[in-house]
């Protein structure tokens, strides 16, 4: 928390100040504007002059510490207005006062540097004359080391506002990140520039210039014996070690004699081999066999040493061609970049971060608003009732279901992309499915959109749930339609396809074989690579606020890897867009009988049986009680699963179980129900929950909240339906 100085209030309307908006817009300005640089000056200099005129101020400066030399170092800084700059080094005495006011770890705010007690009598006469007069600062921190800190300041008193503040603090940490990666960056080409701008220089000196050999072949021997890289060359014919540099023993924990061995006498020239993690061995070998062809290949692969060490390896490997053209050598270049590894790896964790805040803030702005719609609904369904205005009363009911309905339609899409739904698996026959809901796309999309059917799967089956499949079409029909500004003409495809390993992308996780692929096609305005890259992220959208949570096709991706299948997306400014998904097909032979269309209606109900319903949370319990009796049910009620066992036991005889999965007292759902079972064979059970990491029994019967009551009627109805004709048991207690 960064302090604050005299009674400056915290919502102060200051220059300078702004809302949290401003802030995320700021920093998406800074990214844009520092992702194309790569010199660490060039960066800071404008980080700095972005931030100055995003908070109104007058000067913004980033320092280094060198504790051991006693200097700061601002390599650039912004001054407005022509004053002096700051860059340079100087003696860390000059910015004694602030170091001191940042050590404690955090921010630090001074209204008026030549009134208050925090800055020293003896500085306030150098910063006037520097018109630094309100500063505030933030800290940069490395291995619990104070090494760095970023400023802003401005010639006139001023209170620094918590937001302002708060900007300065995360400013400072994206540029700490960004200009170490960048240094990283930087050293690392140059010296791989360097390495391999010597390495080829000294190879063709050797091969072409006889009377020069020997020198040539030490100078060489020198500079690979001195390289902290790995630096090899085999002969092109025998394919044996001509050279390995000294530094394999550093990186591998090899020696060269033993490296270089012939088989039987050491570790061998390929005992290295054996070293590369599993995953990535196929991938070296395919790099080195296509050096052999006459590539220049560089590949990165993971490694680990005998005393249980990882580590992470970038090589290049090339052909050394003699004066005919043939290849006489090959060799190659291995570098450690386990700690550029890191560095990237604390980067994009802190990317991830920073897109988790926005994902959350999404979700809380979504579900306030939806919240606000239930509880001010029913707040004024309950006054019209209490105030004999019984006849209003429904209106303001029917907005607080909309806003639930709505509440758990974004509900269904988080944990669709989180691939975390519990889901109700059937064989389905897509070609089936797409006609089933034809007349209901029609009429979502409307008579200006033309909707064009190629359904075109064989054989193949898909093990899907039904009711997502649907859903993860229609969000894909629903963004061509919003697309297609003025109408135009979608298309609806599927078709048998076979992916083969080259099909499958590195990071796809499928895994090869048949597939039923459905593609969705518009020929609307399409996206620019810009938008295409961040369409499958969770709430990203590119339409107006409010007319869209963003969710849509994250959802349909999040069903699709949870399916095992692959999604592709082509689009470009004025072609339109198309979505593939592949699902995998289910075997020719496993597919039984084709789930009926998800809208048929069950059949209906057995009036007069015992519900055993199981549920703690009364706010749930005593709705969904109530409406089954009101159905004409018997309803046995129990808050945990001891009470239900208790029930049972004492000669209770229901017909079916319904039981939340997450229960109080050490017993969850899916244990109650096989103890119900076992003593009473063939009980019908259906589980309601929300999300669980309960691994439910196979087939279950399964209902996710928050749902309609509709939805657990016929459930009941069709579950107790299926005895035979007969009907169901429960008619109280035995």
């Amino acid at each position: 928390m960064a302090e604050r100085e005299g009674n400056a209030p915290a919502g102060d309307a200051a220059a300078g100040s702004y809302q949290r908006q401003d802030h995320q817009v700021f920093q998406l300005r800074l990214a844009d504007a520092l992702r194309p640089l790569a010199d660490p000056a060039g960066i800071l200099g404008e980080a700095c002059r972005l931030l100055a005129e995003q908070m109104a101020a007058d000067r913004a400066y980033y320092i280094e510490i060198d504790e051991g030399a006693g200097t700061v170092r601002v390599e650039r800084d912004f001054a407005r207005d022509g004053a002096i700059s700051l860059a340079g080094d100087h003696p860390i005495a000059e910015f004694a006062w602030s170091i001191a006011l940042l050590r404690g770890g955090t921010d630090y705010a001074v209204r008026d540097t030549q009134l208050s007690d925090q800055v020293p009598d003896a500085d306030r006469a150098g910063n006037a004359a520097l018109g630094i007069i309100s500063s505030i600062g933030t800290p940069l921190f490395e291995a619990g080391r104070l090494v760095g800190a970023l400023f802003v300041a401005a010639t006139k008193p001023r209170d620094w506002t918590v937001p302002e503040i708060a900007l300065l603090h995360d400013t400072g940490e994206r540029l700490w990140t960004t200009i170490q990666r960048a240094r990283a960056d930087g050293a690392l080409r140059e010296r791989e520039a360097r390495l391999a701008a010597t390495l080829a220089t000294d190879l063709i000196e050797r091969l072409r210039v006889s009377d020069q050999l020997r020198a040539s072949e030490e100078r060489f021997r020198q500079f690979g014996d001195a390289s902290s890289d790995v630096l090899w060359i085999r002969d092109a014919k025998t394919r044996r070690l001509e050279y390995l540099s000294p530094a394999v023993e550093t990186i591998f924990g090899q020696s060269v004699a033993m490296a270089m061995a012939e088989p039987g006498q050491g570790l061998g020239p390929d005992a290295w081999i054996d070293m590369i993690l599993p995953a990535d061995r196929a991938h070296v070998q395919g790099s080195i066999a296509r050096i052999w062809t006459g590539e220049r290949v560089r590949y990165e692969y993971r490694i680990r040493r005998a005393d249980g060490e990882l580590r992470w390896l970038r090589s290049t490997g090339f052909p050394m061609r003699g004066p005919d053209g043939t290849i006489e050598r090959v060799g190659g270049i291995g570098q450690d970049v386990t700690e550029l590894k890191r560095t990237e790896a604390a980067f994009q964790q802190a990317q991830k971060m920073q897109a988790l805040g926005q994902l959350t803030g999404g979700i809380a702005h979504d579900f306030n608003n939806m919240l606000q719609g239930i509880t001010g609904s029913l707040e004024m369904a309950q006054q019209r009732l209490a105030t004999g205005r019984a006849t209003e009363a429904p209106r303001f009911l029917a907005a607080a279901k909309d806003a639930a309905v709505r509440a758990s339609g974004l509900t269904r899409r988080l944990l669709a992309f989180a691939s975390r739904r519990q889901m109700e698996p059937q064989a389905l026959d897509v070609d089936t499915l797409i006609r089933g809901i034809e007349e209901m796309l029609r009429r979502t999309l409307g008579p200006a959109i033309e909707i064009v059917f190629r359904l075109e799967n064989g054989d193949r089956f898909l093990l899907c749930d039904p009711s997502e499949l649907e859903n993860a079409v229609l969000n894909l029909c629903i963004n061509a339609r919003d697309a297609l500004v003025g109408g135009g003409r979608l298309t609806i495809a599927t078709e048998d396809v076979t992916l083969t390993p080259a099909d499958i992308e590195p990071t796809e996780t499928a895994v090869p074989g048949e597939f039923v692929a459905i593609a969705v096609a518009d020929n609307g305005r399409g996206m620019p690579p810009e938008v295409l890259e961040r369409a499958l992220e969770p709430f990203f959208t590119t339409k107006p606020q409010g007319e869209g949570s963003g969710l849509g096709l994250s959802q349909v991706y999040g069903l699709v890897r949870q399916l095992g299948g692959v999604l592709r997306l082509e689009s470009a400014p004025g072609q339109g867009t198309t979505v593939r998904i592949f699902l995998p097909a289910m075997p020719a032979d496993a597919h039984g009988t084709i789930a009926p269309p998800v809208a048929s209606l069950l059949a209906p109900p057995e009036y007069g049986a015992l519900v055993l319903l199981v549920e703690d949370e009364v706010s749930v319990r005593l709705p969904l009680a109530e409406g089954l009796r009101d159905l004409g049910y018997q309803v046995a009620e129990a808050e945990d699963a001891a009470a239900a066992l208790r029930l049972l036991d004492a000669g209770l005889r229901p017909g079916i179980l319904v039981t939340d999965v997450g229960l109080p007292q050490g017993m969850d759902g899916p244990s109650l129900a096989e103890a119900a079972r076992a003593r009473r064979p063939g009980l019908p059970v259906i589980f309601i929950t929300g999300y669980t990491r309960v691994a439910l029994p196979e087939g279950a019967a399964v209902i996710l909240k928050p749902f309609g009551f509709l939805v657990l009627e016929r459930r009941i109805a069709g579950m107790l339906g299926a005895k035979a004709g007969q009907r169901p048991e429960g008619e109280g207690a035995g």
